[in-house]
Formats: C-alpha cells, sequence, structure tokens
C-alpha cells in the first residue's frame, strides 16, 4: 500500500511541476520567421563613421527578420561598428541593384541590426577635406551607401544599377558637432549637399572661404563631357546647419 501511495505521489508531483513549469522561454525565443532563416549572417567588423536617411528605421536580428520599427531624426549621425560580409534584398527579386549589407549602428535614437539601403558611411577614399578658418576646423565627408554601386564586384563587372549620391557628412568645430546638410534650393536634384563620385560625375572642392559664419564651396564638376562651376554656401547653425546653391554653370566641350 506504501508503496502505491508513493508512486502516486511522485506522479502528481510530476505533473503539478510540468503544468507550474514557465512556458515564455521558449515562446520568445521560439521565431516562425527564424525559421526561414535558419543560419545568422556572418558578421565582419567595420569601423566607420555615417548617416542614416530616413525618418523611420526597422531593427532586425542575426536572422534577418525584423524585430522592430522606430522613430529617428532624418540625417541621424551614427557610428558603425560591423556589416554583413554578404549583400541580401529584403524581397524575393534577382535584381541585383537591391541588395545592400546589413549593418551594425549606435546613434542617439538607434542601436542593433539595420538594412543599409538608407545608411551611408564615409567613403574612406581620399576625398575628406579637413581645413581651418577663423580658428574653425572644419570637416567634409563624402559618403557611399551598402549597395553594389558602379561596379559589381561580385560579377567582376559594371553594374547597371542607377547612380547613387554622396550626401556630405559635415563637421564644425564651433558646435562640435557632425551633421547631414539640407539644401535649400528647389533647382537642385537632391534635397542636400552631395559630393559625388560616380560614371556620370566627379566632384572636387577647388576652394574656400568663410565669414559671419557662412561657409562658400566652389566645386568643380568634372562630367565625362564637358564640367561645371557650382558655388554652395552653407550657413553653420547650432541646431542644423543648412546649404544653398547660389549658382551652378556648366562649360560643354
Amino acid at each position: 500500500m506504501k508503496i502505491k501511495i508513493a508512486v502516486y505521489l511522485f506522479v502528481f508531483f510530476n505533473l503539478l511541476a510540468c503544468h507550474n513549469s514557465p512556458q515564455a522561454n521558449t515562446s520568445e525565443v521560439s521565431n516562425i520567421d527564424s525559421i526561414k532563416n535558419p543560419i545568422p549572417f556572418t558578421r565582419v567588423k567595420h569601423l566607420n563613421q555615417g548617416l542614416i536617411l530616413a525618418k523611420e528605421i526597422t531593427l532586425y536580428d542575426l536572422y534577418k527578420n525584423p524585430i522592430k520599427t522606430i522613430k529617428i531624426a532624418y540625417g541621424e549621425v551614427i557610428t558603425i561598428d560591423s556589416i554583413s560580409r554578404d549583400k541580401f534584398a529584403l524581397i524575393n527579386d534577382s535584381n541585383r541593384c537591391n541588395l545592400h549589407n546589413f549593418v551594425k549602428v549606435n546613434g542617439p535614437s538607434i542601436k542593433g541590426w539595420i538594412y543599409g539601403k538608407n545608411v551611408f558611411e564615409n567613403e574612406l577614399k581620399g576625398r575628406d577635406t579637413s581645413f581651418t578658418m577663423n580658428e574653425i576646423q572644419f570637416k567634409i565627408l563624402p559618403t557611399r551607401n551598402f549597395n553594389i554601386g558602379v561596379y559589381d564586384e561580385i560579377e567582376e563587372a559594371l553594374s547597371a544599377c542607377d547612380m547613387t549620391y554622396s550626401p556630405i557628412l559635415f563637421y564644425n568645430s564651433k558646435y562640435n558637432k557632425y551633421e547631414y546638410l539640407p539644401i535649400l534650393n528647389e533647382n537642385y536634384s537632391e534635397n542636400l549637399l552631395t559630393l559625388d563620385d560616380h560614371d556620370g560625375w566627379l566632384d572636387k572642392i577647388k576652394s574656400t572661404s568663410f565669414q559671419d559664419d557662412i561657409l562658400t564651396l566652389n566645386i568643380y564638376r568634372e562630367y565625362q563631357e564637358g564640367s561645371a562651376e557650382i558655388v554652395v554656401t552653407i550657413q553653420i547653425d547650432k541646431q542644423q546647419s543648412k546649404a544653398k546653391l547660389l549658382s551652378i554653370v556648366r562649360q560643354e566641350v
């Protein structure tokens, strides 16, 4: 009789333990979308500066699954820690122009892995311009996107992708801040100041001047045929510096 009671008690307490054991951990880590991507992407260290040209951005896990979407300030300046080794498309598409890296970023309002379509990093191609005027240091850093670009390294050929612009990452020591530069001119092709280097043209800063918190840039744009002289001013400001296109004069060959 004692043996039977012991068996019943053993079964009862085991059933009770199973009933009361927490299930949350299993449900939290299990993700149906993860089944579609059972292998996490390979990460590589990639330290750099950059900015995000979007008003909201989605965070992802290492399986390329979206976690949440958050609102950010357009042009938020970030530091880059790592990127995915490979480029991916978020949709089923054979167009290689839709491939981008995932990028691990850290900024004032965002931290984690995001898709690189709206992320631009310092291009590190020797086109950075740094100078000091009236005891204020300026840095003008051209950027690049995390897409295929003009040359497809995998295909070892020129890509058929649209030209991408290179927004400026701008620094001034008066307010000790990096920022993007919106441009105030309806006739300008982009809504922010760029310094491009692609198969359409190459931009180079020829000269600079600074007075009354206004920085003037004289930019030489070299096309495949012809060139242009571009004059832009930058009003530096504690909240948000802004650029303005004064003139653009094209010279035909």
